[in-house]
């Protein structure tokens, strides 16, 4: 069977300090796409940006494996709103060891309210590049 693997987690964010998610990589693999869908409206976004990102980034290198990008209208965030990934031109296709440990990150300066989303995380458990 020729098949992705999804895992989904949800990630929570507060106005004071942003959000964090880890995932621990349980088998040699590469990241093939990662979805963020916001759980609830967020008003006056603090980013001035036309988009909100959740980095990712792989712990034991603090390499960047890519960004997932969620649209913003007006500043607000809409509830159901998806962000796209977009992988790292360099790394964003690396082999992952098992074990390793990827970060999905919004700094705190980029919300003004707490808010919600759970991530659609895809593994290619054959390794092949993108």
């Amino acid at each position: 069977m020729d098949q992705d693997i999804r895992f989904q987690m949800r990630m929570a964010c507060t106005a004071s300090a942003g959000g964090t998610a880890y995932l621990a990589v349980p088998y040699r693999c590469t990241l093939r796409d990662v979805r963020a869908t916001a759980q609830a409206a967020v008003s006056s976004v603090a980013s001035s940006a036309s988009t909100l990102s959740i980095a990712v980034t792989e712990t034991s290198s603090s390499g960047s494996l890519g960004t997932v990008a969620t649209s913003l209208a007006s500043s607000n965030l809409a509830a159901g709103a998806l962000g796209e990934y977009t992988a790292d031109a360099s790394s964003g296709s690396n082999v992952l060891a098992a074990d390793t440990v990827l970060k999905f990150d919004i700094g705190a300066a980029a919300l003004s309210s707490a808010c919600a989303f759970v991530l659609d995380i895809e593994l290619d458990p054959y390794a092949r590049s993108l």
